[in-house]
């Protein structure tokens, strides 16, 4: 899993789509988007953002630890580790493979229209 699959976890979990995530942070919609899909790094500020707002900032770039620096007990209702409930787990990676399936299929119908008008 990339940092973009993990930072797009963050946000189906918190139920933000990726302009509302990207405002958040004080990105354009296509800067966040970059960075969901690996195609540009994190800034200081991004990263800085993140970590104040309790994401483990080591979590989202390596995959090891928990989601979130707090703990359970003492985190905010919208932050909980994800690797705490396994099956939380699963149902959020299952959420983004159905959405990344779902661009897929509308870049792929895009694409189509396209071609036809040419």
């Amino acid at each position: 899993m990339t940092k973009g699959t993990r930072l797009e976890m963050i946000r189906v979990y918190l139920k933000l789509n990726q302009k509302q995530m990207s405002e958040k942070l004080g990105l354009q919609q296509s800067q966040y988007s970059k960075l969901e899909n690996d195609r540009s790094g994190f800034s200081d500020e991004t990263i800085s953002f993140l970590a104040d707002m309790g994401f483990n900032v080591h979590w989202l770039f390596t995959g090891n630890g928990e989601m979130f620096l707090t703990p359970k007990e003492s985190a905010p209702t919208d932050f909980v580790s994800l690797e705490a409930d396994p099956e939380l787990m699963k149902e959020m990676e299952e959420r983004v493979r159905r959405i990344r399936l779902d661009v897929s299929d509308i870049e792929d119908t895009l694409r189509k229209m396209l071609s036809r008008k040419k």
